[in-house]
This record gives structure tokens, C-alpha cells and sequence, in this order.
């Protein structure tokens, strides 16, 4: 299971753009394979970011 809640979706020519934010890496992951499983998709760019990433490296 995936909550799809924050995560935006941009298609144009085949091309998907991710956007937005989950919890883990998985998550971001897990995202994208099942985008790419979609019939005419070409290509994804995946730009999700994971909550809590940047304040654990400071």
C-alpha cells in the first residue's frame, strides 16, 4: 500500500513527473515502479522528497 495523498502526477508526451512527499525511501520508491508499470508511460522523473530527510542530516 501506498498513500498517494501528497504526491503530485504531471504527464505530458508519456513522460511522468513525480512530485510532492512520503514518509520513506520505499515509499518514493514503490512510487515510481508503479507508475512505470502504467500502459504508455515512456518515462518517469521521479522529484518526490522524503519527510524528515533534510532535518536528520543537520
Amino acid at each position: 500500500m501506498l498513500d498517494a495523498g501528497e504526491i503530485e502526477v504531471q504527464v505530458k508526451n508519456g513522460e511522468v513527473t513525480l512530485s510532492g512527499t512520503v514518509t520513506d525511501r520505499l515509499a518514493k520508491r514503490h512510487a515510481e515502479d508503479m507508475i512505470e508499470r502504467v500502459t504508455g508511460v515512456r518515462d518517469v522523473q521521479n522529484d518526490i522528497k522524503v519527510k524528515g530527510r533534510d532535518a536528520a542530516k543537520r
